[in-house]
């Protein structure tokens, strides 16, 4: 057979809002009750991208078409320091989540059930059973209890890493958006001159050039008055 499902108990639930190639990934907690304000709220039909995990990677993901291949980089190391963080994160949560099921399991007598080490002195295996999957639903039930009381809850810690991740995105929707204005890539060189960037443009791939007939076009000044005067003279023979 397979190997055995993790304990939900135990287990990290890793989650990006959108395409994983424009989302920040970030864990959630099947043991804890709450899920983040960032997945719970928000709709397609109204623009939250200030709250909403799905709107703060959706923008980014519209903005990268349209130049994937130098914006997918940025978004890249953007991914990459956020999910370091996230999975240190994820390490400090999952551990606090181990020591509360741990006082949990040591002490049932404060959730009103029977610890399965208790259920000894049964004969039936039918009800044996029933006593160890009350215990351990009693023991789930302290966990969610434990994860969501106080400020400094598990849901709230998590709540907060949720939200602090779509801030991040909506910084970096920005600093794309300023990066990669005007059709450019453009490097800035800092407050000590303020307003000075470089630009370099960016090309559009051959396919793009083609389907949208750009290469019918004049480009130079003589080309578009030779096309201009072919034009007219051909308005007035007919």
């Amino acid at each position: 057979g397979g190997a055995a499902a993790p304990d939900p108990a135990e287990a990290t639930v890793w989650f990006g809002a959108d395409t994983p190639h424009a989302s920040f990934f970030s864990p959630v907690f099947p043991a804890a009750d709450g899920i983040p304000a960032a997945l719970a709220t928000g709709i397609q039909g109204a623009y939250t991208a200030s709250s909403t995990a799905w709107w703060a990677a959706n923008t980014v993901k519209y903005l990268m078409d349209v130049h994937f291949n130098v914006m997918r980089p940025v978004v890249g190391r953007a991914q990459k320091e956020w999910e370091a963080g996230a999975e240190t994160f994820a390490q400090e949560e999952g551990g606090r989540l181990a020591a509360l099921r741990r006082a949990c399991e040591a002490a049932p007598a404060k959730h009103g059930k029977h610890n399965a080490t208790n259920a000894t002195n049964v004969t039936a295996p039918e009800e044996e059973g029933a006593k160890a999957e009350a215990a351990a639903a009693a023991v789930a039930a302290c966990v969610r209890a434990g994860a969501a009381n106080g400020t400094d809850s598990t849901d709230a810690r998590v709540d907060a890493h949720w939200a602090a991740g779509v801030a991040r995105w909506n910084k970096l929707f920005g600093d794309l958006m300023v990066q990669f204005r005007n059709g450019y890539n453009n490097s800035f060189f800092g407050p000590s001159a303020p307003g000075v960037n470089a630009e370099w443009g960016l090309p559009y791939p051959d396919s793009w050039l083609i389907a949208s007939h750009f290469v019918d076009f004049p480009h130079t000044p003589t080309e578009r008055a030779r096309s201009a005067g072919e034009g007219a003279a051909g308005a007035a023979a007919d």
